[in-house]
């Protein structure tokens, strides 16, 4: 555990809801470790810089972990001790000498619809545009409202929350979809008209609604004092979800849902089952439909997901 008055140095993005996130992750552990104080560093990453490019340019021009690589170079050499990221923004391979660590407990992490006028999904007309630079989202929406018999028009839409937000009640858009966490954790979870079902509907991206903090994988220290706020259920719905995101080669720009949630309580040193919800789409062609499947995972036996993701005959949970 670092000492006593130690002042912990906390990277993080300088948007809004980073920083609103990142103070909201320190008031939880400082629960558990009162004396400790924390400095909250703000750092710019390639996301930020070039945040109104489309995802295909952005990654070309910034590569893999758009929203987190200059965190982890701060914390490689020293200038930051950790660093408390969304987990959604975190590829599934760490660089070398990093760990994650500090799961703190799960927001909700299904998908939001914000529109024009507080109209839900089945109430917006046909021809409707909406505004996303997810694929994830673009193919899941296609297919819903291809299920309601109607066609709608998927345009880019990049920007923090707030322009989002606005943008999705001004102009041509009818509306957006945004992370129900993200609202919740700005104090806006009021602008949603409709939440979206993450298994049949809208699988969320590995990840999405939790924190963790990543630090050096010698800092034994901090994964103690990590440790104290970390909620053990979380850690174990996102150390499956991470799994099955590598094993599966999801990148930005994939179409790809995943979402694990234990089933019943998950105690220490307890055997837990888990629902494992997979959304994928090729990312091509708009008029085909992605694919769902799910299972239902034990913790203590996860490395078998990968015989029951290639599996065609793996058993549907």
């Amino acid at each position: 555990m670092p000492k006593q008055n130690d002042v912990i140095r906390v990277g993080s993005r300088a948007s809004r809801l980073a920083l609103t996130q990142a103070k909201t992750y320190l008031a939880r552990l400082k629960e558990s470790a009162p004396d400790l104080e924390f400095e909250i560093i703000e750092i710019q990453t390639s996301g930020d810089r070039f945040g109104q490019m489309s995802p295909e340019k952005l990654l070309q021009t910034a590569g893999k972990g758009i929203f987190v690589k200059e965190l982890e170079e701060a914390i490689l050499e020293g200038r930051v001790d950790l660093a408390i990221h969304s987990l959604k923004d975190v590829p599934g391979e760490l660089p070398k000498g990093l760990i994650l660590a500090g799961y703190q407990e799960r927001e909700d992490p299904r998908d939001a619809w914000v529109s024009r006028g507080g109209l839900g999904p089945d109430e917006i007309a046909d021809g409707a545009v909406i505004g996303t630079s997810s694929p994830r989202r673009r193919f899941q929406l296609l297919e819903l409202f291809r299920s309601k018999g109607k066609a709608v028009s998927i345009v880019p839409l990049r920007g923090n929350v707030d322009t989002r937000l606005r943008k999705a009640k001004e102009g041509a858009l009818a509306a957006t979809v945004l992370s129900l966490a993200g609202l919740r954790r700005l104090g806006l979870d009021k602008e949603a008209s409709y939440i979206f079902d993450p298994i049949f509907e809208m699988t969320p991206p590995c990840g999405q609604g939790t924190l963790a903090a990543e630090i050096r994988g010698d800092r034994s220290d901090l994964f103690e004092l990590l440790s104290l706020a970390e909620d053990r259920s979380t850690r174990l719905a996102s150390e499956l979800e991470r799994l099955t995101l590598r094993l599966m080669g999801g990148g930005c720009l994939t179409a790809l849902g995943i979402y694990a949630r234990p089933l019943g309580d998950a105690q220490d040193g307890e055997e837990t089952a888990l629902d494992l919800s997979v959304y994928q789409h090729d990312g091509i062609s708009e008029l085909s439909a992605g694919l769902r499947s799910s299972w239902k995972i034990s913790s203590q036996n996860s490395d078998q997901l990968l015989d029951k993701i290639l599996s065609k005959g793996a058993e549907k949970g």
